[in-house]
């Protein structure tokens, strides 16, 4: 059975965008759980010092479920929208589950 795969993408946006890129994350996240058999957890979470950074937190159960992640709907939306909004992606990184045992 293979591990979870883990998705940490953190962005950058805009005063004037921020609250657009919020409301984007949050559907993206809704139509991954709701959509997505294979999207495990989808968190969306903001940072307390710097008003400017999102990050997503992302659970699959394998790559083969995130691959399918960004050929939905909801992700191509939300793919666009970052150039359309201007939003800087810092980093995204990928990481295997490995404690505790799920």
């Amino acid at each position: 059975m293979s591990k979870p795969f883990i998705v940490l993408a953190e962005f950058s946006v805009a005063p004037d965008s921020f609250d657009a890129f919020f409301e984007l994350c949050l559907f993206d996240s809704r139509h991954s759980l709701g959509d997505e058999e294979g999207c495990l957890g989808f968190d969306v979470l903001t940072d307390n010092d710097d008003k400017s950074a999102i990050v997503l937190h992302e659970t699959y159960k394998d790559r083969a479920a995130f691959d399918a992640h960004l050929q939905m709907p909801h992700f191509k939306k939300f793919a666009e929208a970052l150039k359309e909004l201007e939003v800087e992606e810092k980093y995204v990184r990928f990481f295997t589950h490995q404690a505790p045992a799920r």
